[in-house]
């Protein structure tokens, strides 16, 4: 049999979505960075306002958090009832209680993990809290792998550690000297706090790409924070409203970072999150560390280079290569088999191409 006797229109090769590579390239060129941008300032900000209040944070943070989560739940819902004429699913179609009752369960991890801070700050220290805080990155390797299938390369697990000591090092340069209490008590509710942390944005990524993920986001994000508002509302005190500029000023750059992270678990994932917000801590140390004249240690710059290190070798493309190499036959690989009965010489190299160079007869 001769090359031009080869029926190619056998031979179907998957080509990608132009939509999902746009995507997919929008979500690391922009969605990325500014979040990493937003949450940098965002940490700043709250910097500059204790610098300006000796040291305290100026204001009630649950009553904070109860305005922050409410700007989230209505702007959610104001970008829904604007698009929602021209959307070709809205949402509402299959829309059940039981698949709405789910999204409690990210938002209550989330007012239960945020109490929980707060609790291991007083009977632990900060200086314990921030250290092993840094597991949370491990954490959520690990559940992304079990909940999400989500495949990392051996190379991308070493990152994952590396990034972990990386920022553990950062967090001991921000908190040398501070007193240490109840160590070890305090070390095991840190990772249970790390552990509902990296549960609850696991879990949430599930919700955005498995259950009904053809639902707008703005829709998803209407049920999830409902239920974040109405969790966060016990800690509501309308006598504590005082809120200068900076402290709104807060309250709506936080709300902004929430509405994009949601953007970022629909079309990036959880652990790439956790990248951006390493990136945030090294450039909030920097900042921080140049603004109030504090000298950067050797700690600081060890762990930027961490940091570093472990962001190349995580999203490296030399990781696609071993996956690609993890691979199945492709069905365009099976499908094409069939011209292999005769032992044709010709066709085995249009196989291999087809398939990567994986072929095997």
């Amino acid at each position: 049999m001769s090359s031009s006797m080869v029926d190619t229109t056998r031979i179907n090769v998957p080509v990608p979505d132009l939509k999902c590579r746009t995507t997919c390239l929008t979500s690391w060129v922009f969605l990325l960075p500014t979040l990493t941008i937003m949450t940098s300032m965002q940490s700043i900000l709250i910097e500059f306002a204790k610098y300006n209040s000796n040291g305290i944070i100026p204001f009630h943070t649950p009553s904070a958090v109860f305005y922050t989560e409410l700007i989230k739940f209505v702007v959610a819902g104001a970008v829904w009832l604007w698009q929602r004429p021209t959307l070709p699913y809205t949402g509402l179609e299959d829309f059940t209680l039981y698949q709405a009752a789910l999204h409690s369960i990210p938002a209550g991890m989330f007012v239960v993990q945020n109490n929980m801070m707060y609790y291991i700050l007083k009977v632990a220290g900060a200086s314990t809290f921030q250290m092993w805080s840094c597991s949370k990155i491990i954490i959520s390797g690990l559940l992304a792998r079990v909940l999400l299938k989500q495949l990392l390369t051996p190379i991308q697990w070493t990152a994952l550690f590396l990034l972990a000591i990386g920022l553990s090092m950062s967090k001991r340069s921000n908190c040398e000297g501070t007193e240490e209490r109840s160590e070890w008590f305090g070390v095991m509710l840190t990772l249970l706090n790390c552990l509902l942390s990296a549960m609850s944005n696991v879990v949430n990524e599930w919700l955005f790409k498995r259950l009904d993920p053809n639902a707008p986001i703005m829709f998803k994000n209407l049920q999830i924070y409902g239920f974040t508002v109405l969790l966060s509302m016990y800690g509501w005190k309308p006598q504590k409203h005082k809120f200068d500029w900076l402290a709104i000023l807060i309250i709506f750059w936080s709300a902004a970072a929430g509405l994009l992270i949601s953007f970022i678990l629909k079309y990036s994932d959880n652990v790439c999150k956790g990248f951006t917000a390493a990136a945030a801590t090294v450039l909030v140390g920097f900042v921080v560390n140049m603004v109030f004249a504090k000298d950067l240690d050797p700690f600081f710059w060890t762990s930027s280079l961490i940091v570093a290190l472990s962001s190349y070798l995580y999203f490296s493309g030399f990781n696609k290569i071993i996956r690609n190499s993890w691979a199945p036959t492709s069905s365009a690989t099976v499908r094409a088999g069939v011209y292999l009965a005769n032992n044709d010489a010709e066709v085995q190299p249009v196989l291999g191409h087809i398939s990567g160079g994986q072929y095997r007869q």
